[in-house]
This record gives C-alpha cells, sequence and structure tokens, in this order.
C-alpha cells in the first residue's frame, strides 16, 4: 500500500506537527502551500512542497497519483479577528473552495486514494449547555454550526467515487507554539488571570499530541465509523479549566470577566467561543481501542508548558 499522503493547510499549527510526524514514521508527505519556499526548509527530505491557490487544480493532479490519502486542514484561522460580516464570509470561503477544489480534483483521477480526511470542529454542536455530545448528536445553532456543517457538506460528495470520507471534529487544542494557548496564557502570567462568563459552561479540549495520533490511527487502522469527535474523554467546566491553567502557570485564577461586557465588546465571537459549552465525548473514537496519551488536563498543560515556564 502506498505510504503518500497529500495534506492541505500543512503549515499551520496542526498540520505543520502531522507533517513532521507522518514524516517521522516514513509517510512521504505532498504539502500543498501558497508559500512553499517560506517553510521547506522546516522539513526533511520526506516533505515535498507544492505551490497551490487553494483554487486551481489543474496543474497537480499527476501528484495524486499512488496516493494512501488526502487530508484536508486548510482554512482561514477562526480566531484571528472580530467576526465581520467580511470576515465571517472569508472563513466560510476558504473552507468551501478548498475543500470543492480538492473533492474535484480527486473525482478527476483514474485511480482515487482510499481515504479523505476532512478536519471539521466541535463549533459543529453549537451551544449546547450541560448536555453530553456525541457523534451522534445533531448540528446545533449559530455561525460556527452553519460553518463546519457546510464544511463537512461541501467534503461529502467524496463518498460518490467510492473513497471512504472521514470527519475529524477537533476541540479546543493544546499544544506548544500556536492555538489557543497562545492566548489564553498572556493575562495569567500579568496576574490577570480568571473565567469568562459564569465559568460553568463546558470546555472540551485535546493535547495536539493527540490530535495527530488520531490522524495517524485512523489512516493505519480504516476503523468503520465515519465521523470523530477529537477530543479528551475529560471535558471540564471553565472555572475548573482555568484554575488548572493558572496552577500550572504558577498564576492565581482570581478575576471574573462578566459575559454582558464581553458580548459588548467582541459581539458574536464571544457568545459562540469563550462563553459557549460544549461537552463533548469521544464515543466512536473510544471505541476503535484509540489510546489518548493525556487524558487529564494537568499532565497535558504540563507537557505544553515544558521548558517555557
Amino acid at each position: 500500500m502506498s505510504k503518500n499522503i497529500i495534506i492541505a493547510g500543512a503549515t499551520g499549527f496542526i498540520g505543520r506537527r502531522l507533517t513532521s510526524r507522518l514524516a517521522e514514521y516514513g509517510y512521504s508527505i505532498i504539502a500543498l502551500s501558497r508559500n512553499p519556499e517560506k517553510y521547506q526548509k522546516y522539513f526533511n527530505g520526506n516533505v515535498q512542497f507544492l505551490k497551490w491557490d487553494g483554487l486551481n487544480l489543474d496543474h497537480w493532479p499527476p501528484w495524486l497519483k499512488e496516493v494512501k490519502a488526502v487530508i484536508n486542514l486548510a482554512g482561514e484561522n477562526i480566531g484571528a479577528g472580530l467576526w465581520t460580516r467580511k470576515r465571517k464570509q472569508k472563513l466560510l470561503t476558504s473552507r468551501l473552495q478548498t475543500t470543492r477544489a480538492l473533492v474535484a480534483a480527486i473525482q478527476q483521477l483514474p485511480v482515487k486514494p482510499a481515504m479523505f480526511i476532512q478536519m471539521s470542529a466541535i463549533g459543529y454542536y453549537g451551544n449546547s449547555g450541560e448536555v453530553l455530545l456525541d457523534e451522534s448528536s445533531p448540528a446545533g445553532k449559530g455561525f460556527l454550526a452553519e460553518l463546519t456543517n457546510q464544511w463537512e457538506t461541501a467534503a461529502s460528495d467524496i463518498s460518490k467515487p467510492g473513497i471512504k470520507l472521514v470527519i475529524l471534529r477537533t476541540g479546543l487544542v493544546l499544544g506548544k507554539g500556536g492555538g489557543m494557548i497562545t492566548r489564553l496564557t498572556p493575562p495569567f502570567r500579568f496576574f490577570l488571570g480568571g473565567h469568562f462568563g459564569k465559568g460553568d459552561q463546558w470546555l472540551s479540549w485535546i493535547h495536539l499530541e493527540d490530535v495527530v495520533r488520531t490522524f495517524q490511527f485512523i489512516l493505519e487502522n480504516n476503523p468503520a465509523a465515519a465521523i470523530y469527535n477529537v477530543t479528551s474523554p475529560e471535558a471540564l467546566p471553565a472555572r475548573d479549566f482555568f484554575k488548572t491553567l493558572g496552577r500550572e502557570l504558577h498564576r492565581p485564577s482570581w478575576l471574573h470577566f462578566p459575559e454582558l461586557p464581553l458580548k459588548l465588546i467582541l459581539g458574536e465571537i464571544a457568545r459562540e467561543t469563550i462563553l459557549s459549552s460544549q461537552r463533548v465525548y469521544p464515543a466512536n473514537l473510544l471505541k476503535t481501542g484509540f489510546e489518548f496519551k493525556y487524558t487529564r488536563l494537568t499532565p497535558a498543560l504540563q507537557e505544553v508548558f515544558s521548558n517555557q515556564v
């Protein structure tokens, strides 16, 4: 079986670590990037970059011959800026256009890859309060729910030629060098740490290492399910999450940021991210026998902050 993998979004926070890990395990990676010259030097010889604008697919379908899988991580950063109408449209189109282009390219090939892995997010479930969510739970309401729903739908056309579609709904990803941790830690370092809103909203997190291990596990074991929640089995109320974060940074978590000013200042992005409650359980992933490296928040954060604090 071919060990050639194409990754769209290989230079993002998750993509960089995933690309490195798969290359370490002997996979040959074709990384699609708008700026290949910028990133090629950071990876070993098992990673070859191909310039791609996310839209025009005419020049690269030959690279897909004898490919085991295509992984799509591409999309604008959800947390990078307020959700103006223009910004929301960019978040949506960046995902839909890239996904549709990948699907169209694959459908043109005489020999199809065995698997298409589409990243999504637990924003799919919307603000769900205390409800314990698994992969069978319905889509929620709000911008993130609509965005992820459309993103997954765009990928669903890939199943028509007989390729297995796998959707991974990731939670709050914790890891070195990026993600939400880079935004959450600065207030704590200046003794301004605390929780947002009432603090009873559920946060479903996952360590970056377990994210990339999930991708590899899916590639190598081809489990039966098509949708997986990629979160730790231990979701936490925000109050507990931030207390643990403060403890690992040796800082207090004593401030309370009320909902109303957050909603007035940040608007929709506050309601659907830091104030939203999603108690997600990775039922399908656990059924496969996948073993998490980090099931508890404390050791996960200790790894993130090792050599940093």
